[in-house]
């Protein structure tokens, strides 16, 4: 007696089957393999891309601070000068490509600015977390972004005390665009 079989057509599917499913799983292994090292690198490049950001940022941050040390060691910074004081910052704003340098009194009033002409009143200083945290420390600061009285996009304040026998004279600040706004 003869025991039926599977079809030829049956055996030679599980033929090819037996072939084709050891290449699939290692397909499928190299994908899942190369798809895990391709996003690897895609988050290495980024925290690279991070990092020189980050190391740009504070060079570019400690330059405008050491500016600002620098203008407050001049002649002119003082109660009597500060006209005299306007002229150099105007200099160094249009150099460095601020929007304008104030200058702050030890309560956060404003009492020099490079963009005030003479007798025009000045503003209220805009952000004032920073300026109360130099005013408190004595240490620079940075203060975030803000859009100013003037509305000419995005800006943001480096500042440094001005300290004279020993007490806080003046806040120098500079405030500085965010690149592709305007002003």
């Amino acid at each position: 007696m003869k025991i039926p079989g599977r079809p030829l057509r049956y055996r030679l599917f599980l033929l090819a089957a037996s072939g084709l499913l050891p290449l699939a799983i290692v397909a499928a292994v190299v994908l899942s393999y190369l798809s895990g090292q391709r996003e690897r690198d895609a988050q290495q490049t980024a925290m690279a891309v991070s990092r020189a950001m980050a190391s740009a940022i504070a060079g570019e941050l400690d330059s405008t601070v050491a500016i600002l040390h620098s203008l407050a060691l001049s002649d002119e910074l003082a109660p009597e000068h500060l006209d005299q004081f306007r002229a150099l910052a105007r200099r160094v704003c249009e150099r460095q490509g601020w929007r304008t340098i104030t200058a702050a009194d030890p309560q956060g009033k404003l009492v020099q600015s490079v963009m005030a002409s003479g007798g025009t009143p000045l503003h209220e200083p805009v952000e004032t977390e920073s300026l109360q945290r130099v005013i408190a420390t004595g240490r620079p600061a940075v203060g975030p972004l803000a859009d100013g009285p003037l509305r000419k996009g995005p800006a943001f304040a480096v500042r440094v005390p001005v300290a004279r026998d020993g007490r806080l004279l003046f806040v120098l600040s500079a405030v500085v665009p965010v690149r592709g706004s305007t002003g």
